[in-house]
């Protein structure tokens, strides 16, 4: 004669939801509660348990963008950081490497640039530029010379040569300009997107 108990049978009506999960009135765990099928709430425990199931995936989502925010702001310190060191290595050991790349350029007439293992030294031509520094005076000037239409251009760089051509034909009167001449500029690149 077995002495084994018969498990107690409970019928789903006589359970408890208790966070999602079938609790029977000992106590006992016996399934959860799936609100996939479910078209209608008719029970209090049955409504709070799926405000439970959508507070506790709400909690995941807002914890999902602090997460997300923290590493990117990481990430955008990390970057400063090493924007620091990189305009820093750029300040120590650019006027070096440009002196290099002079004496390595010096002989040779077509050649602007030579390639290294880790990227390129050279030096490309920065076209001459003009800087409006006196606003009140440039209006009168632009007027004189017959080009009013440039007097929305703050900065010289952003019109065509054309346009240029008479404010830096009369660079010498015009004290309201800041000029840049036409100048090589020295570049490192190391084939890296900046």
């Amino acid at each position: 004669m077995s002495m084994e108990a018969t498990p107690q049978v409970w019928d789903r009506e006589d359970c408890e939801v208790i966070d999602g999960c079938l609790v029977t009135p000992d106590g006992e765990v016996v399934g959860t509660v799936d609100f996939e099928g479910v078209d209608q709430v008719d029970r209090e425990e049955t409504a709070d348990a799926m405000l439970a199931r959508i507070a506790e995936v709400q909690a995941q989502v807002i914890a999902c963008r602090i997460r997300r925010d923290a590493v990117v702001a990481q990430y955008a310190a990390m970057e400063r950081r090493h924007q620091q060191r990189l305009d820093y290595l750029k300040w120590r050991f650019g006027p070096m490497l440009e002196q290099y790349a002079k004496h390595r350029l010096q002989f040779s007439k077509k050649r602007r640039s030579f390639d290294l293992p880790h990227g390129r030294l050279g030096f490309r031509k920065q076209a001459a530029s003009a800087r409006i520094v006196d606003m009140d005076r440039a209006v009168v000037f632009l007027r004189e010379v017959g080009r009013a239409d440039l007097i929305k251009i703050r900065t010289v760089e952003t019109a065509s040569p054309g346009d240029v051509a008479p404010l830096l034909a009369n660079a010498d009167r015009a004290d309201f300009l800041e000029v840049t001449p036409e100048r090589d500029k020295f570049s490192i690149d190391t084939g890296l997107p900046d």
